[in-house]
């Protein structure tokens, strides 16, 4: 099912001339998630918007080095330092558009709403400024999205991603 979501966004971001550039700038520690950050490029003609988006280090590829170390560690413990160490071997995969366009998306819908309704919905306190400054970084995402593809493709976008 995920692929025929992929192959949907692919091809109305395509259809609309929205072009998608993932770009790894690092791991990162985000309120003590170790994971990777992401800058995130979406273009149209001549314009374009960057937004972050963060992947948790469990999403990381395994490379050859890391499957021949990991292959003459197969018997040590796992809290073996070797095995700590092979797992730096490991590299950042890319987000896919769908990836990071359902983020958008559902940041955009579930900022709609009051800050009220927004902290309700995700267990935040209405008393929070992180909180309000989160809910305030949604509205403004999700409106450069839209800027950015258009609303159609927005909408169409929307549609698709809703059950991936």
């Amino acid at each position: 099912m995920s692929d025929t979501i992929r192959a949907s966004v692919d091809a109305i971001l395509a259809e609309n001339g929205v072009s998608f550039l993932a770009s790894c700038m690092g791991e990162t520690t985000r309120d003590n998630w170790h994971c990777d950050e992401w800058r995130i490029t979406f273009s149209r003609g001549k314009e374009s918007e960057t937004f972050q988006y963060f992947t948790g280090i469990g999403h990381r590829e395994e490379t050859k080095e890391y499957k021949l170390t990991m292959a003459r560690l197969k018997n040590t413990s796992p809290r073996c330092i070797a095995r700590v160490e092979a797992e730096k071997l490991k590299k950042p995969k890319a987000p896919h558009a769908t990836d990071v366009i359902y983020s958008l998306a559902l940041d955009a819908q579930m900022s709609n709403g009051t800050f009220e309704d927004f902290c309700d919905n995700l267990g935040y306190d209405t008393d929070s400024r992180k909180a309000l400054e989160t809910y305030l970084q949604c509205q403004k995402d999700g409106e450069r999205f839209r800027r950015i593809v258009g609303t159609v493709a927005f909408n169409a976008l929307g549609d698709v991603v809703q059950d991936y």
